[in-house]
């Protein structure tokens, strides 16, 4: 299997196993579905966050190498010593739900770490493996990079603040740009900060003003049909100038849906694809300039940047082409037991003179891989604790690629979505035809605690509940293993612990109450978006016609975290929450009585469910 957009993430290899277990009909491959890792069912007391990208750093100091690793699932952060021997120095416990993540060094030999779910940076020093600093900074930081010319730390947060704060000290600016931010690069006296789900790179200058946009290209090289950028997982500094940007394509062809069968693009191409986009130069187009071959096999071979490298380990830096490396991956097939270990996490330590590499892997007990300067020879090997209680079968189901090559976090990456507008044909037949029936369907997030309850689903309300979900979707279309009824439980709880994107601190509270009014009142929101998942089982008409002439009742979606999941509707025609009511095409026609409001009405009315 090629090109599978979560092979990029260094998780789980695609094969399928035959046994003869399940009476449903037969995978693509011919055999029969089995159990998801042949039964096992594991619930973790607490659910480990979604896979967001994880985070490991070479750094040096009074002569000595460190390489400081983020493990977002225990709340720490450990410290390893590269020097002779190797050893694991200390490890800082964090609160519970503090999740750190990105990181950077200053010029003082201090480390920054992002603290994604304690909405701060925990500043530590490595050399004796002690927290000197926490500050709160955001209430979603996300990307980390630091200005040495002027002492100054910029976080990019989820909410939309772009922050500078001193390598010591207090916030000296904020600055508010589009939300969903996500990396943050230092470059040629330029703030880059890209965007996650839209995979654009905003440029922004000395004054905090957005300069110029740029966004991948999108694919038609390497033997794609057309193709959407999508979620940009990680922007990392170019050594030779600009920024690389690992992101997603995804399909802008229908894909073909036959019920019990496996999903398949009418075009060939594939449903979605991994592929480095390069910015050298900002007056250019952001150029796609390798597609990765996202393939993880039983002998270990994986692309470097595939384990999302803090640095370019996977480029070569004249030709911008990827390399491939050998180390040790095993056999991860989801019908493989106990086998939980991935890959998280890669750094580089070349640029600041320690010739070494290192490997963070996520496993039963958590370790860091040393390498020498090619991955030939494994110098050592640190364990990082044992740190099994993250192990979660709602985990693994989630973010396992499948026969097709994709997984749940393909199009949910961190349990939300991927702002995609997918096509699909609706055949009867394992060929369409051009008779077949077309659907647009954006993705829909699945966070903020309410998947269970938000029954039935798709927008067409054609599934009634999640073991229907697991099966036609999970099993069938995607080509996964069984879902067991011991392991559904399992998925749900993980689902539902699912957090959302905390709601801006700054939103005008006079403008949120009286947009609530508006809601509860004469807009007749609350008449579907009911209680406190802001939705209904049964499909409404709003009276509106999709981008492909189609009408008929829909899902009505639920408003939690509707402020980061633009574009809106079912078809994806209102780029922002406004467009949904002043396009009443896009909105339909019997979407609520707001048709007769003022601007500043639904101005109010929108700043209301920003904070929902």
């Amino acid at each position: 299997m090629k090109y599978g957009v979560l092979g990029f993430l260094g998780l789980f290899g695609c094969g399928v196993t035959t046994v003869l277990y399940d009476p449903d009909p037969p995978n693509p491959n011919g055999t029969y579905a089995q159990p998801v890792f042949n039964g096992e069912a594991v619930q973790a007391q607490t659910a480990p966050p979604p896979i967001t990208g994880g985070s490991v750093r070479i750094v040096k100091e009074d002569n000595v190498p460190y390489a400081i690793v983020s493990d977002p699932e225990e709340d720490v952060i450990d410290v390893v010593s590269l020097d002779t021997p190797t050893v694991l120095q200390g490890q800082i416990a964090l609160s519970p739900g503090d999740e750190p993540n990105r990181m950077v060094a200053d010029a003082s030999g201090l480390v920054h770490v992002v603290l994604r779910g304690g909405g701060a940076i925990a500043t530590i020093d490595p050399r004796s493996a002690t927290l000197v600093d926490r500050r709160h900074v955001c209430p979603a930081p996300r990307g980390i990079d630091y200005d040495a010319s002027l002492d100054t730390l910029y976080v990019a947060c989820a909410t939309g603040e772009l922050i500078s704060i001193g390598s010591k000290g207090p916030i000296t600016r904020v600055v508010r740009l589009d939300r969903d931010l996500r990396d943050v690069v230092v470059s040629n006296g330029e703030v880059l900060v890209s965007r996650f789900r839209s995979a654009e790179i905003l440029h922004v200058d000395a004054s905090g003003n957005i300069k110029s946009r740029a966004q991948p290209t999108h694919a038609t090289q390497y033997g794609y049909d057309d193709m959407a950028r999508a979620v940009a997982w990680r922007m990392v500094r170019n050594i030779n100038g600009g920024v690389f940007l690992l992101h997603q394509l995804a399909s802008t062809q229908a894909l073909v849906v036959v019920p019990t069968q496996t999903y398949y693009a009418s075009s060939g191409s594939p449903i979605s694809a991994s592929a480095v986009s390069v910015e050298s130069d900002a007056s250019q187009p952001l150029a796609i300039q390798v597609a990765v071959d996202a393939t993880t096999d039983a002998n270990g071979t994986i692309e470097s940047l595939g384990i999302l490298g803090d640095i370019q380990t996977g480029m070569s830096s004249s030709s911008n082409t990827t390399q491939t490396v050998n180390i040790g991956q095993p056999s991860t097939s989801y019908s493989t037991v106990n086998n939980h270990e991935q890959f998280v996490a890669i750094d580089d330590g070349a640029q600041i003179g320690v010739h070494l590499k290192v490997v963070q892997r996520r496993a039963p007990e958590a370790r860091l891989e040393i390498y020498g300067d090619s991955f030939k020879t494994k110098i050592a090997s640190v364990s990082l604790g044992q740190k099994s209680k993250h192990l979660d079968t709602g985990f693994d189901v989630f973010h396992i690629p499948t026969f097709v090559g994709a997984a749940c976090m393909t199009c949910h990456p961190e349990g939300g979505d991927d702002g995609h507008t997918w096509k699909f044909t609706i055949s009867s037949g394992f060929t369409s035809s051009p008779t077949d029936p077309v659907e647009v369907r954006r993705t829909q997030s699945l966070r903020g605690g309410v998947v269970t309850d938000s029954a039935p689903y798709h927008w067409n309300g054609d599934l009634p509940n999640l073991g229907s979900l697991c099966d036609e979707v999970f099993t069938h279309r995607m080509g996964g293993g069984k879902v067991t009824a011991d392991q559904e439980p399992i998925v749900a709880h993980w689902m539902n612990a699912l957090p959302r994107v905390p709601v801006r601190t700054d939103l005008d509270a006079t403008k949120v109450a009286a947009g609530k009014t508006l809601f509860e009142g004469t807009a007749g929101c609350t008449s579907c978006h009911v209680g406190g998942t802001g939705t209904l089982s049964s499909n409404q008409d709003i009276g509106k016609v999709d981008l492909l002439g189609q009408s008929r009742p829909m899902q009505v979606p639920s408003l939690i975290d509707v402020a980061d999941r633009a574009p809106y509707m079912h078809d994806g025609c209102a780029t922002t929450l406004m467009d949904r009511f002043t396009n009443p095409g896009c909105g339909g026609t019997t979407h609520g009585n707001v048709s007769g409001l003022s601007s500043g009405d639904l101005d109010n009315l929108t700043t209301y469910l920003e904070s929902l």
